[in-house]
């Protein structure tokens, strides 16, 4: 199969957004690498009339892509695929299943993305639902000719992006940002474990607890707790799936404390989150101790709420709250509540960013947990 990623100027717009330079290289670029990277073409034709873009790709990619002026000269009638050139966030993984269903069902296949519902009926007595928006992010077809049924592949937001307007390149300029953070998060993720690992791996002599989770807990500096020495495995920024991939799956995590205290969720519901899969990893690690330590208490810190946070969700994290009560069997349920104010936003009082505990909040906190080992006993 042959993919044309589209790098032509669509006069309709403003300006051609696939040549504006998107933190370092080209709009188009992204979409070539996609590409490139998904390894499941046999070529890579870039359509474009412009002697200067051809130049662009001649230069980063030499003869490995092909450049054609149009495609109507180029498509000889088999299966084919188009990618735009303003499509900067698909993913290699997204093409490759995308191509896979297409080679199973051989019905043409366009890239769609979900639109938010909406409810008007409180209001006006009706409902109005829009389901999906074809975005031209990427086509599958057979044939030029061929007027089959699309059958829908539906993206997420981020990667249905497909930049049509100076506001579609501002917010591609924020995800990119949002990318290059995640970059420097992961390398100070894996940093932290390198700098904890003698103590994830360790022991303490002595009764002890054993604290596993993200920044509320690595942030916590206390060293005794009901006379139990703590044993600090939390790591700042991580979230279930990598604790579980990155420490777990490794088999870091020792397991011989006399107690252990468990709180993840908040690092979750950032981004695309699905509840089913956070609450199996957070599971998983239950599970995980359990295997190794069976007669341990493990105490749940539920998740916390916040304070006035974009990036987190209240709502979000009730939800994730109820799910996480009904499926986690083993442990010690924690409430949080006592960090909230009258509305169900953690307390201005306990914190400075509306996320992280401050020194009152983990006093608050130490509270909370000294009581929960005493009815434990």
């Amino acid at each position: 199969m042959v993919c044309y990623i589209d790098c032509r100027t669509d006069q309709r717009l403003s300006s051609n957004f696939s040549t504006l330079n998107l933190c370092g290289k080209p709009v188009f670029a992204y979409a070539i690498d996609t590409v490139v990277e998904a390894s499941i073409f046999e070529s890579i034709v870039a359509v474009t009339e412009s002697e200067y873009v051809a130049h662009q790709i001649h230069c980063l990619y030499g003869d490995t892509i092909y450049i054609n002026h149009d495609f109507k000269s180029h498509i000889q009638g088999e299966a084919f695929c188009v990618v735009s050139g303003r499509a900067p966030f698909l993913s290699p993984h997204t093409l490759q299943t995308a191509y896979d269903r297409f080679c199973i069902n051989e019905t043409a296949l366009c890239s769609v993305v979900r639109l938010q519902e909406l409810d008007l009926t409180p209001f006006f007595d009706i409902a109005v639902c829009v389901e999906f928006i074809s975005v031209n992010a990427f086509y599958f077809c057979k044939n030029i000719s061929d007027r089959t049924a699309l059958e829908k592949y539906e993206l997420s937001k981020t990667e249905g992006l497909v930049i049509n307007d100076a506001n579609d390149f501002e917010f591609a300029l924020v995800l990119k940002g949002k990318e290059k953070k995640r970059t420097i998060l992961d390398a100070a993720i894996q940093k932290r474990i390198t700098e904890k690992e003698d103590m994830i791996r360790g022991s303490i002599a002595g009764p002890s607890i054993c604290f596993v989770g993200h920044s509320q807990i690595d942030n916590w500096n206390i060293e005794l707790i009901s006379g139990f020495k703590v044993c600090n495995c939390g790591i700042r920024g991580i979230s279930s799936l990598e604790y579980k991939n990155l420490i777990l799956a490794k088999g870091m995590l020792n397991c011989c404390a006399d107690m252990f205290l468990v709180m993840h969720g908040t690092n979750d519901i950032v981004g695309d989150f699905d509840l089913n899969k956070v609450c199996l990893n957070i599971a998983d690690t239950v599970h995980y101790i359990r295997v190794y330590n069976d007669s341990a208490p493990i105490m749940f810190l539920e998740c916390a709420h916040v304070n006035g946070r974009m990036d987190r969700d209240n709502n979000k994290i009730a939800e994730l709250n109820l799910h996480l009560k009904q499926r986690l069997q083993d442990v010690i349920w924690v409430s949080l509540e006592e960090l909230d104010d009258q509305f169900g936003n953690l307390n201005s009082e306990y914190t400075e960013d509306g996320l992280h505990f401050n020194a009152r909040g983990y006093k608050c906190l130490q509270g909370i947990v000294e009581r929960a080992i005493y009815e434990i006993g």
